[in-house]
This record gives C-alpha cells, structure tokens and sequence, in this order.
C-alpha cells in the first residue's frame, strides 16, 4: 500500500475488502481464494482452482499457503479408505474467530503505533512549551 493509499485508509475511506487486504497484507487473488474457502467450506486445490477459473495450480497453492500463515484457512491432509495417497482440504476461520483475530491485529497495531508516537519526543526533542 502506497503513502496515499495509506492517507485514504486512516481517514476511512475503504471498503470492507481493502480493509481484510490491508490487515493481512493479501493481494486480490488470496482474498478471492479466500472468499471461496469460506463459501465452500471445505474444498481441496482443484475446487478453488475450478471456482477461480485458474488453470495454474502453484498460484492456487502459494495463495492457500498464504491464507493458512495468517491462520484464515487450515488445511487438513486427507486420504480415501483402502486406496494409496493424499490430499489436502481447507476450510476458513468462522466469522467469529475472524473477528476477533482482527481486533487483535488492531490492537497490537494501535499499541505499537502509541510507542511510536512517544518516540516522537526522543526524535525531535522534547517540547517544553504548554498550549
């Protein structure tokens, strides 16, 4: 995000995806891949590569890979009875746990961002004068 993006953002001006892009640093196609895991529930690559209308299963795989980082999606290793091999499925946080993974985010943010602007005294020297 860009200096005056940044501006937009702290004045309010965004709607709600450029906020969940903005917290968790996603692009469009991860919050795209996003919103089909929470759609579907549980689906494996080829589900959300065919819901995407992607034909590039790596770009699929990094955008999963991304989302289960920042614990938006789980991924669970699954394997049919009697026959050899695996594969992966994902489902989404619920909203509820959306939520409140959000709140943190912007609760340690606004703490950080307070020290920083305590720091502003040690940076510039302390001003003495009272308005």
């Amino acid at each position: 995000m860009d200096s005056s993006s940044l501006r937009t953002f702290f004045k309010g001006n965004f709607d709600l995806k450029e906020f969940l892009q903005t917290i968790y640093g996603l692009n469009y196609i991860e919050l795209k891949t996003f919103e089909i895991v929470m759609q579907l529930k549980n689906a494996d690559v080829n589900a959300v590569m065919e819901k995407l209308n992607r034909k590039d299963r790596v770009l699929v795989n990094r955008c999963l890979k991304t989302l289960t980082d920042n614990k938006l999606v789980m991924r669970k290793k699954t394997s049919a009875e009697g026959k050899r091999g695996y594969w992966y499925e994902y489902s989404a946080i619920d909203v509820g746990e959306l939520k409140r993974q959000i709140l943190d985010l912007i609760g340690n943010w606004h703490k950080i961002a307070v020290e920083k602007v305590e720091e502003l005294d040690e940076w510039f020297g302390k001003d003495d004068q009272q308005d």
